[in-house]
């Protein structure tokens, strides 16, 4: 680009001008839904799945207890995404559902 004077603390010294690159805006977060809505993003064989383990895995009920608790669910809070995803890594729901239930 075209030169441009820039002090560099201790003299002026000529550069070539490029222009900032400004980074993008960050996303808005996205709005909360109510829990019963974000229950019906998983199918009902999904449902007993996550149910069944549950039982033998206590991270699984201590993750939907505090789901139960809540007044409604933020789908981009970093508890609901580890949560949903720990769901598919352990493979409660099928691979890919995680970002449809995220959606």
């Amino acid at each position: 680009g075209e030169m441009w004077p820039n002090f560099t603390g201790v003299e002026w010294v000529m550069v070539a001008y490029s222009e900032p690159v400004i980074p993008p805006a960050p996303p808005e977060p996205k709005a909360p839904i109510s829990v019963l809505e974000f229950r019906t993003r998983f199918t009902d064989a999904e449902k007993v799945a996550i149910y069944t383990a549950a039982k033998a895995e206590i991270l699984v009920q201590i993750w939907l207890d505090d789901l139960m608790s809540a007044s409604d669910v933020k789908t981009d809070d970093p508890r609901t995404v580890a949560g949903v995803r720990g769901l598919e890594t352990a493979g409660l729901i099928v691979t890919g559902r995680a970002d449809e239930i995220l959606a």
